[in-house]
């Protein structure tokens, strides 16, 4: 544990955590689910091998995040539409439309929630919202009540579900501040993310413990950190240390 600010334990009222890679390693969730993902878009679509490459699917993001900014709020959304406008491209285009896009992206998130969450975060969250209300503060679509984590959180905030931009902007936090009537300084944020978490926390008037290169240690580390949190932490654990727990 290190400290880089002043931290204020008595103002602390509410704990959110960041999901993916703050509470488990979700690089190894990612890599499965984007290959069967893949192969199912394959075996459906009578799909040569090699057709519609991850490059292609990669520029057709980019290409509609820069077309439509208020796409890259919502994860979800992007990917149906990076699907529906990529089969068109591909002539390929989807026999149900945007209705079909949908569902395909619903299968892939129903794959993509399938995180390996270990008994020491379940654990940790049991313990900690025995003192503070707790919330899953996320910018992605990992659903819950797949990956097993939906009773451990008194709130789940997503940019998709409250039509907010996704952090690093302010939105996610000022909504939790205003769900329990207490001030942003009153929340301390955990994540493992230096632009999403760090930055978007502090900025929004959180404290913030920066889970530092994250669960699995495959996160980013200082070279992307933009602004300081009060306290990086090596592991959760050091949670419990921190809030006198």
């Amino acid at each position: 544990m290190k400290f880089f600010k002043k931290f204020d334990v008595t103002k602390v009222k509410a704990l959110s955590f960041d999901l993916d890679d703050t509470l488990y390693d979700n690089h190894p969730v990612i890599k499965r689910a984007e290959e069967i993902f893949a192969v199912y878009l394959q075996n459906r679509y009578h799909l040569p091998q090699g057709f519609g490459t991850d490059s292609f699917w990669s520029s057709m993001k980019l290409a509609l995040g820069f077309k439509h900014p208020e796409f890259k709020e919502d994860v979800t959304k992007l990917r149906v539409h990076t699907l529906y406008e990529g089969f068109k491209a591909l002539n390929r285009p989807l026999p149900r439309g945007m209705k079909e896009a949908e569902e395909l992206v619903a299968y892939f998130v129903s794959i993509r929630s399938k995180a390996k969450v270990p008994a020491s975060s379940f654990k940790l969250l049991t313990e900690l919202r025995k003192h503070y209300p707790v919330a899953a503060l996320s910018n992605g679509n990992s659903d819950l009540k797949i990956s097993g984590l939906f009773q451990s959180f008194d709130y789940n905030l997503r940019p998709s579900f409250l039509g907010l931009k996704a952090k690093p902007h302010a939105d996610l936090f000022n909504a939790y501040a205003s769900m329990l009537n207490i001030k942003a300084e009153n929340i301390l944020h955990i994540g493992d993310e230096p632009y999403s978490d760090v930055h978007g926390a502090v900025y929004a008037g959180c404290q913030c413990a920066w889970l530092y290169r994250g669960f699995a240690g495959d996160s980013l580390g200082f070279s992307e950190v933009r602004v300081l949190p009060q306290v990086a932490l090596s592991n959760l654990c050091e949670l419990k240390e921190l809030l006198n727990i």
